[in-house]
């Protein structure tokens, strides 16, 4: 049965371990994940500008949204500060830096009505990660930066967790997807190279 977990106190190990057997752990604001919002945020607003980000769909034209969003995550993700303040959340959490590998973080996106549901603002069906080849050992940690709703948010359906679903992963391509990734923001129609894997019809 999948638990969750709220504001936990366990040991890193112990929460590896809860992980893997499929629970879900929740933790209110600490300092380095304000930080890190802030620091996000102060990147989208920046390029942005004089746009409210949360409603510049309604102002900017498809193609001049999705360059912008092209120059925009790179640079968060490969800001200096955003990997820094991911170290810090680790730590902050109680996990032992010596014994971590992370990622640089990644900057999601979506849009409203159909105004660009491809490219770099692709909303991924329901999945599993390791579709689209992500290592088994991999954690995923994830923080809204603007407020969620019941319209933006993220679902979890664990009654899948331990039970094998027929998919179409054989479509994803790591390499393609990576070699189209510079370019992802041009593909404004849904490029054959950059197929999502999902669960197939019935499951």
């Amino acid at each position: 049965m999948t638990v969750i977990h709220l504001d936990s106190t366990i040991s890193d190990d112990e929460r590896r371990e809860r992980l893997f057997a499929g629970d879900i752990f929740i933790y209110s604001p600490s300092a380095a994940s304000t930080a890190l919002v802030a620091h996000a945020r102060s990147l989208i607003e920046d390029a942005f500008a004089p746009l409210d980000p949360e409603h510049a769909q309604f102002a900017m034209p498809v193609a001049d949204y999705a360059n912008l969003l092209g120059r925009l995550k790179p640079h968060f993700i490969h800001h200096p500060t955003s990997k820094a303040l991911v170290s810090e959340i680790i730590a902050e959490l109680g996990g032992d830096l010596a014994r971590y590998y992370f990622d640089v973080p990644k900057m999601r996106s979506s849009t409203s009505d159909n105004y660009l549901t491809s490219g770099i603002a692709l909303a991924f069906p329901p999945h599993r990660d390791t579709w689209y080849s992500a290592p088994f050992c991999q954690i995923n940690w994830w923080t809204p930066i603007y407020g969620i709703t019941r319209d933006n948010g993220m679902a979890f359906f664990p009654k899948y967790f331990d039970t094998p679903i027929a998919n179409n992963s054989e479509v994803y391509n790591y390499y393609k997807w990576n070699s189209t990734r510079a370019t992802a923001h041009l593909d404004l129609t849904g490029s054959s190279q950059r197929v999502a894997p999902s669960a197939r019809p019935g499951q």
